[in-house]
């Protein structure tokens, strides 16, 4: 006995979808080997001072050799003071999370400059030095600059992973120049084996670049190979367009 159809229905946005800009293959590759350039002083960094984390047991047993060394007047580690860091660490956000936060912050801080300067600017309220601890990334994006290019390895998924990114890197590039907006670079396929070795980590999907010295070069690349990102839904919703509610039908197979 032969399945009967079976329709279910589902709502999607009545928005026009955005098109994640693209680059042709050739400057796709050209953008990937300058930013592994750009990244490569971070891997260095991290292969000589920063230890990989082998557990919560290895973590025990170093902390307590680095104790009898110290009570036996051995020879002592370099603190995370003496360790000067590459300048470019500074300027990056590397990772799923670390980016998402910053965006959002610099979205939050273009959302308070509408404020009146005052005690309800949320810039100009006190902040502990506790809270500036628990939340770097904050007072980082609260003084730095919006991000020049946001970089994705995952190509095929990038449209379900980072869905939420054109919004906050719209909310947060409020008021700058068309010309200076940030970029959102799709790599190519092998693109994460290369940015994880050259940052010596596991794995690596998204890179945020703020304009540094050493990149440079590589920002000039993108903003003249990759167009700026477009939100028709968000002109859409500007325009004051009243849209149906879409609903999609899907036919399937169901039960003999």
């Amino acid at each position: 006995m032969a399945s009967k159809p079976k329709i279910s229905f589902s709502l999607a946005s009545p928005y026009a979808e955005e098109a994640w800009p693209t680059a042709s293959p050739q400057d796709q590759a050209t953008i990937l080997e300058k930013l592994t350039d750009v990244l490569r002083p971070v891997g260095q960094y991290r292969s000589q001072h920063v230890t990989v984390s082998r557990g919560k047991r290895a973590k025990r047993r170093s902390k307590r050799a680095r104790k009898k060394a110290n009570l036996e007047g051995g020879n002592q580690l370099l603190s995370h003071s003496d360790k000067k860091a590459p300048e470019v660490l500074e300027h990056v956000t590397v990772g799923f999370n670390s980016t998402t936060r910053f965006l959002e912050c610099l979205a939050q801080r273009s959302s308070s400059m509408g404020f009146e300067d005052g005690a309800d600017n949320p810039r100009n309220k006190p902040r502990t030095s506790e809270s500036m601890q628990g939340n770097q990334l904050t007072a980082m994006s609260l003084q730095a600059e919006p991000l020049a290019a946001v970089f994705i390895s995952h190509s095929n998924q990038a449209s379900k992973l980072y869905a939420h990114l054109p919004v906050l890197i719209r909310a947060g590039n409020e008021g700058t120049p068309e010309a200076l907006t940030t970029r959102v670079v799709m790599l190519p396929e092998a693109a994460e084996a290369k940015l994880s070795t050259a940052l010596k980590i596991p794995r690596v999907g998204i890179i945020g670049l703020m304009s540094a010295p050493l990149a440079l070069e590589l920002i000039d690349l993108v903003r003249a190979k990759v167009p700026p990102l477009k939100l028709p839904q968000l002109e859409q919703v500007a325009a004051g367009i009243f849209l149906p509610v879409n609903i999609v039908q899907t036919v399937g197979l169901g039960p003999k």
